[in-house]
């Protein structure tokens, strides 16, 4: 009898958190996870049926890559039920030809992803491969990500805004309510996913003593903006509060130093932890500032949110976003 009944392919903490709300408790604990090497080894270490991977190999690298994963890897995943990030390096390897179901990248993606400098560059249309040499050596999903594939069958969709995106109008997808799914969970389930991104309750009460959270995105990894002109506008954001009395929830994604050194006096919450997390355990603030971090929809309705949008700078500005879509929620 196969062990695992399911696969999860990673490379982000919201995918992870995503997938773990989708599924059951018994459907976690018959997972085999795949990880990039972006997810934090705390988290990695936690979960038991889990291989870290290099999740960006280059070209002649994942030659090799795919082939051991081949060897080692796809007996495992063969005859499961796969769930991916289908955009990493490694995942196409993982994948092989097996039907897939894609995670997002993050809520709203299948609408920004077009924006962003670093997703238009890796996503080009024109960068597709394709031909039975190239299938053999790097796979059949690899360049043809974001579901753009005949192995994707289905795609997680958590913003109902991106349903006209042409990543998604025509094609299988689900809309889901991550919320709903925390509520739906099980005291088990629920207490396994605080574990897994070491959210305690020592954690929470210390957020508790904080007024205003400011919710960054990673726009210096994606080369949309430098750490100098990100910061300011951040710097500019909270000028008129205290900053004592300020969080800063880095995105995963990003170098939390930054954040130390431009704002020393603030209280910087690990960034491991989904923001999306600690707002279904309680979280709550008066003021939440973002240039357009979606995660301000989870927030309690008399929360304030101070939405920067894309107009907060020029070289933000083609993402849109300028005004918030949760001020009437």
């Amino acid at each position: 009898m196969l062990r695992y009944r399911y696969t999860c392919i990673v490379g982000t903490i919201y995918a992870l958190l995503v997938y773990l709300l989708y599924s059951s408790f018994k459907s976690i604990k018959a997972t085999r996870f795949f990880f990039a090497d972006s997810i934090p080894g705390s988290i990695a270490q936690k979960i038991e049926n889990a291989v870290v991977l290099n999740g960006w190999p280059n070209e002649k690298e994942l030659v090799k890559f795919r082939a051991r994963t081949w060897l080692k890897y796809r007996p495992q995943i063969i005859f499961t039920k796969v769930f991916a990030q289908d955009h990493f390096g490694f995942s196409p390897a993982l994948i092989g030809h097996s039907p897939y179901t894609l995670i997002e990248d993050g809520e709203g993606f299948y609408t920004y992803y077009k924006n962003s400098s670093y997703f238009a560059h890796t996503f080009d249309a024109k960068g597709i491969r394709s031909g039975i040499k190239q299938d053999i050596k790097l796979g059949p999903v690899y360049g043809k990500f974001i579901g753009r594939n005949k192995y994707c069958i289905n795609r997680l969709v958590t913003s109902p805004s991106d349903l006209q995106s042409d990543l998604l109008v025509g094609k299988q997808y689900e809309l889901i309510n991550l919320k709903m799914l925390w509520e739906a969970s099980t005291p088990e389930k629920k207490q396994l996913i605080f574990d897994i991104f070491g959210l305690s309750k020592l954690e929470l009460e210390k957020l508790s003593n904080y007024k205003i959270i400011v919710l960054t995105q990673p726009f210096v990894e994606l080369n949309d903006i430098t750490e100098e002109e990100l910061m300011a506008i951040y710097k500019n954001a909270i000028k008129s509060y205290d900053e004592r009395n300020v969080i800063i929830k880095p995105h995963p994604s990003e170098d939390v130093s930054r954040y130390k050194k431009y704002f020393p006096n603030a209280y910087l919450m690990p960034s491991h932890i989904p923001m999306q997390l600690a707002i279904f355990a309680g979280l709550k603030v008066e003021i939440a500032i973002t240039i357009f971090s979606t995660a301000v929809s989870l927030l309690p309705n008399d929360t304030h949110i101070v939405w920067l949008g894309g107009q907060c700078h020029p070289k933000l500005e083609r993402y849109g976003m300028n005004q918030c879509p949760y001020l009437s929620k």
